[in-house]
């Protein structure tokens, strides 16, 4: 299941619920201090303030910190609101079936995408014609743990024997692209980064 999406839902079911949060819980929460630059740019002879740059830089040791005590105190507060886990059962339920896309044709294989109910990511399967067995051809859940890579299929070249995949990590905009053989279902090693 797509975490983000789920924790989104909760989020909006919870706002919309019955219950309330009273002002004395909210005030309670203590988001940790975000420091600050001293950085100004000059624009054309504007200067422009930009004291939290720092935080641009998403790979960094300091921002990495910085993100996980802002979750953490969201995280405690989500955990306490009534009904939640209420919620979190019923959204399981509704999104516990069998997804399938229509199927992307190259030569005489097809390509599609399947969901077998609460699979984070969807596993791209081929098969030999329409009356082939789908096997599997990329399978995102193996690819991390936490299932949080993602892949799509980009394009295949104009003999259909080779498609570029690209992968992206975590929800990030940077993704890598490389080739993999139809035939053999093995990556060809040419890679394309970012």
């Amino acid at each position: 299941m797509n975490k983000l999406l789920a924790l989104a839902v909760v989020v909006l079911l919870a706002a919309c619920s019955e219950h309330e949060v009273s002002d004395k819980s909210t005030s309670k929460l203590t988001y940790p201090e975000t420091d600050t630059v001293a950085q100004v740019d000059d624009y054309f002879g504007t200067m422009v303030s930009d004291e939290y740059r720092w935080l641009e830089h998403d790979t960094a040791a300091n921002v990495g910190a910085w993100v996980d005590a802002q979750n953490a105190v969201t995280g405690a507060y989500l955990e306490s609101l009534p009904g939640r886990d209420a919620i979190a059962t019923r959204y399981e339920e509704i999104y516990n079936y069998e997804k399938v896309s229509s199927p992307y044709k190259v030569g005489n294989r097809y390509l599609f995408y399947k969901n077998s109910g609460l699979q984070n990511q969807s596993v791209i399967y081929i098969q030999e014609g329409l009356e082939g067995a789908p096997e599997v051809f990329i399978d995102p859940n193996e690819l991390s743990a936490d299932g949080t890579i993602t892949v799509g299929l980009s394009g295949s070249d104009k003999g259909d024997r080779y498609m570029v995949v690209s992968q992206s990590e975590a929800g990030s905009d940077w993704s890598m692209m490389y080739v993999m053989d139809l035939e053999t279902k093995q990556s060809t090693g040419d890679t394309l980064r970012w």
